[in-house]
């Protein structure tokens, strides 16, 4: 086995160490951290959030990251080998679909980030933008499992 290969493995752990991060992490914003401050007053909400805003907004951006990193180098390997497979124009139109929902996921992603403060402001329009971000994380690893399943 040569380094290349070794370098690749890496790559793919680290793509998919990444996604698997910012899902964790988008789903635990949505689903836990969201609803439990939901109701409280804003000084218990600025309480809950203080610490916690600044450090998960670095864990995104770094997985964020490394995500468009990876994904642009496994797409570059990946894609002499994959017109050789037998549903190559399938393969195409998922790879596609997937680079442009993980796109549209990072720009809303973004935003939202760049919106939040640890002033304890998770509004309503953030539980919908956290929504459509989990969606659409949900969506991209189903892409993935196909696209996976596209080399048996």
């Amino acid at each position: 086995m040569t380094a290349l290969f070794w370098f690749n493995v890496l790559t793919r752990w680290l793509h998919v160490t990444s996604a698997v991060a910012a899902v964790g992490a988008f789903l635990f914003l949505r689903l836990v951290l969201l609803p439990s401050v939901s109701g409280q007053a804003a000084g218990g909400q600025q309480a809950a959030l203080g610490a916690m805003i600044p450090r998960l907004k670095s864990v995104l951006h770094a997985a964020l990251g490394l995500l468009l990193l990876t994904g642009f180098y496994n797409y570059t390997v990946a894609m002499p080998k994959a017109r050789a497979l037998a549903y190559h124009s399938l393969y195409s139109s998922v790879i596609g679909t997937k680079i442009l929902l993980a796109l549209i996921l990072f720009g809303l992603a973004t935003a939202l980030l760049s919106s939040l403060s640890a002033s304890g402001n998770m509004g309503e329009g953030r539980a919908r933008s956290l929504s459509v971000i989990v969606f659409l994380a949900l969506v991209i690893l189903f892409l993935s499992a196909i696209l996976r399943r596209l080399w048996a």
